[in-house]
């Protein structure tokens, strides 16, 4: 039993259809992460800010739906919570700096966004 359990767990950690939530590897930076989110997450309308309803309107198009419930349980009011640092509803380019102490502060954050934006890109494919 216990063999199964560690072959399930290391199935899951090198696949791609599972985010990389411990992962420090990546390439990605802050900077990297906020392009991305502008590129996939900013899209009503294209104006640089970032709004709940369009994070949410992302991880319904591009999140895989097995993975849906666990970021509804985080929730994107936590994000906003944590990232929209002037607190007026929107993420902007100024408030991913100036929020990165508790917005995605570490690197298996941006590893995670970077899963992210491979899911999304490939599903642009599509």
């Amino acid at each position: 039993m216990f063999p199964r359990i560690l072959l399930f767990i290391s199935l899951v950690s090198a696949s791609s259809w599972w985010p990389p939530t411990s992962d420090t590897s990546c390439s990605y930076t802050r900077q990297d992460s906020l392009e991305c989110l502008k590129k996939y997450v900013d899209n009503n309308p294209k104006d640089d800010k970032i709004s709940k309803a369009e994070i949410d309107a992302a991880v319904k198009k591009y999140l895989p739906t097995y993975l849906k419930p666990m970021f509804w349980w985080i929730g994107s009011d936590k994000v906003m919570t944590d990232c929209d640092y002037d607190s007026n509803g929107y993420i902007t380019p100024r408030d991913w700096l100036m929020s990165k102490e508790k917005c995605f502060p570490h690197k298996k954050d941006q590893c995670t966004i970077q899963w992210f934006c491979k899911q999304a890109a490939e599903q642009e494919k599509e």
